[in-house]
């Protein structure tokens, strides 16, 4: 196994975090895969395809609206936006850019009205961060921590010796990281 580019963090940041030293090689591979299974879980909970910067193609549908709100944020850059409600995306059919803006880096103003047609709208964008925030890479290893120590006993939280008695946990996210990830959340826009 190894890390995806698309991790929020490193073996390394992992390994700090728990007190072991740079040479110390307890369960790499382990640690590889659950740094890329959390970052999957926290784009998907903050609707996202990944954090880190990449460059996407996607097809909206006209509203009759000025807006067009990507899948992906923060929105570095546009590329390109057509709007073809015969789907050939020529030449002929791109926006310039003088005539459409990026709006706090979540969605996209046109300086007109799109027809209301089924995925007449192509955009090609970039999105992400070239830096994962400090918040968000230290929830992914405090969470990567949390699933590594528990990996045995999943669902346990505690066992008492004397008496025999075991308590067991929520599979959830940790209170701090949900409220990190809120932060990161994608907004949800009703189609005007």
């Amino acid at each position: 196994m190894s890390l995806e580019t698309y991790a929020l963090s490193t073996v390394a940041d992992v390994k700090d975090f728990l007190g072991l030293g740079a040479t110390a090689e307890p369960d790499e591979s382990l640690f590889e895969s659950l740094i890329n299974n959390v970052s999957v879980l926290f784009a998907n909970y903050c609707g996202v395809e990944q954090f880190k910067t990449k460059n996407y193609i996607e097809y909206h549908d006209g509203h009759g609206s000025r807006y067009i709100f990507p899948r992906n944020y923060p929105i570095n850059s546009v590329d390109e936006i057509n709007e073809d409600i015969d789907w050939v995306w020529g030449s002929d059919t791109t926006i310039g850019e003088d005539d459409y803006r990026i709006v706090d880096k979540r969605y996209i103003v046109y300086d007109g009205l799109f027809a209301i047609a089924e995925q007449s709208i192509k955009i090609e964008y970039s999105a992400g961060y070239d830096t994962i925030p400090l918040d968000l890479k230290q929830a992914c290893i405090e969470e990567v921590v949390r699933k590594y120590k528990h990996r045995k006993d999943l669902d346990v939280s505690s066992k008492s010796a004397q008496d025999g008695t075991t308590n067991y946990i929520v599979k959830d996210l940790l209170p701090s990281t949900k409220i990190t990830l809120d932060r990161y959340k994608k907004l949800r826009v009703e189609a005007w």
